[in-house]
């Protein structure tokens, strides 16, 4: 084997097991990141992709399933305006395979809004929203939810 190739396998050897010790996320970490996700896909208006968040176990208090989830979000991120959405005072708990996330939601429809003082209350919904997750094959997964309007003032 030349040289210079064993030296660049070295180092790729080398970076791969740096990778491998790096620290781990925390599941509390994974879940803000598979919030995130499912917030990004919405606001691509990607159904697809948000669903991959939601169990086909999904069972909410309004009588909504898996279906339902996907024809709200179809009904709502079909419309041909923007969406973009905030979340404020996000809280997880987790208990081993569980948790409950509890946030509340800046959602705005119709304009392209950078940060949250370029809104208006006519241009947002506001909602408190708790979401259960469950870990499902190494993965957490949204199986119900509540959300209540609160109006844009009192997210504030």
């Amino acid at each position: 084997m030349r040289p210079a190739l064993k030296i660049i396998l070295s180092v790729l050897v080398i970076i791969a097991s740096c990778q491998a010790c790096a620290k781990t996320k925390s599941e509390k970490e994974v879940l803000i990141e598979t919030v995130s996700k499912a917030v990004e896909a919405a606001e691509a208006k990607d159904i697809s992709a948000f669903m991959k968040h939601v169990s086909k176990d999904y069972s909410d208090d309004k009588g909504n399933d898996y279906n339902g989830i996907k024809g709200i979000l179809f009904y709502h991120l079909m419309r041909p305006e923007n969406v973009k959405v905030f979340l404020s005072g996000f809280e997880a708990e987790l208990s081993g395979d569980r948790a409950v996330v509890n946030s509340k939601a800046f959602i705005i429809r119709g304009k392209e809004v950078i940060s949250i003082k370029d809104i208006l209350p006519s241009d947002a919904d506001g909602l408190d929203v708790s979401i259960v997750f469950r870990k499902e094959n190494g993965r957490w997964m949204a199986t119900g939810g509540n959300w209540a309007p609160v109006g844009v003032t009192g997210l504030l």
